[in-house]
């Protein structure tokens, strides 16, 4: 039984399709000002401990980000 959420209306960004899911979130492709960015969405079923996870790998993306082989995160947020 598949679990995909609904993509989210994001101000400044325009939906373009469904990238993949994983464990805890499906991720999205978006565009925003002229370059495509992913937005990871978690699913709404989970626990205190994976919505905590999902906050850790966002601020440890975060801290990596100005390294040449690792993804920029440009935001988080609910």
């Amino acid at each position: 039984m598949s679990r995909r959420t609904t993509p989210p209306d994001l101000e400044g960004y325009r939906f373009v399709e469904f990238l993949g899911e994983g464990g805890f979130a499906d991720v999205y492709k978006y565009e925003q000002i002229g370059r495509f960015v992913a937005v990871k969405v978690l699913h709404s079923n989970l626990g205190t401990d994976n919505q905590s996870a999902f906050e850790a790998e966002a601020h440890m993306m975060g801290k990596l980000s100005e390294h040449p082989n690792v993804v920029s995160i440009y935001g988080a947020g609910r």
